[in-house]
């Protein structure tokens, strides 16, 4: 078993619709996604390499700008000058990840790669569209120290 976390930064190809007020709002820019969860692996030995299977459940957080979507509440201001607000322009929603893969491994390298699904509307009726699930495919380089 695996525990763990990653942080990973990708560009849109594709918009997505946020749902905000009953309206959906195109997004299409730079995000950062956090993982944590688990994996569970099953080994099998292969001469002098070996066979990994995996399978992962964890919590997915997709993290986007929200500079184009109107704000519910008014900017901020503080009379106190010690109080420093910052408008980060984010929104994020997170859902769980479901994914099976298979790894390479010569000694301490290995090669992966792995399918997951992430079911954003389980969580997020209101925020994401209907059909708005998603599937990726990930390919990775690791080694073991």
């Amino acid at each position: 078993m695996e525990l763990g976390t990653n942080f990973g930064y990708s560009k849109s190809f594709y918009e997505f619709n946020y749902g905000k007020d009953g309206i959906l709002y195109p997004i299409r820019s730079e995000e950062f996604m956090w993982n944590f969860g688990a994996r569970m692996i099953k080994e099998y030995p292969l001469k002098n390499n070996t066979i990994e299977w995996v399978s992962e459940l964890g919590l997915h957080n997709l993290i986007f700008n929200d500079g184009d979507i109107p704000k519910e509440e008014p900017e901020r201001t503080s009379k106190n000058e010690n109080t420093v607000y910052i408008n980060t322009n984010t929104a994020s929603f997170s859902s769980l990840k479901i994914g099976q893969g298979i790894r390479f491994w010569k000694n301490n390298v290995g090669i992966g790669v792995q399918a997951s699904y992430l079911p954003y509307r389980l969580w997020y009726k209101h925020t994401a569209p209907e059909g708005f699930n998603s599937f990726s495919v990930e390919a990775s380089l690791l080694f073991k120290f």
